[in-house]
């Protein structure tokens, strides 16, 4: 995050189909057309390679158990 606090996230997804194959994602060619409204986030590479946010953490509390 943009106040240095490291966030983690999935990639499951890419609108490149040779991206996708090297890295094991899943192709997806409509994903181009989901930056509607608030349905993706902006980020920006810093000098080491890394994304950097502005905003939207995610909370994943609370912890939960199934016994």
């Amino acid at each position: 995050m943009r106040d240095g606090r490291n966030v983690w996230y999935i990639l499951t997804d890419t609108t490149a189909r040779d991206n996708a194959k090297a890295l094991g994602l899943n192709f997806s060619a409509k994903l181009r057309y989901s930056q509607v409204g608030r349905a993706v986030r902006e980020g920006e590479l810093d000098r080491d390679a890394g994304l950097v946010y502005d905003a939207g953490t995610v909370d994943f509390g609370p912890r939960r158990a199934l016994v």
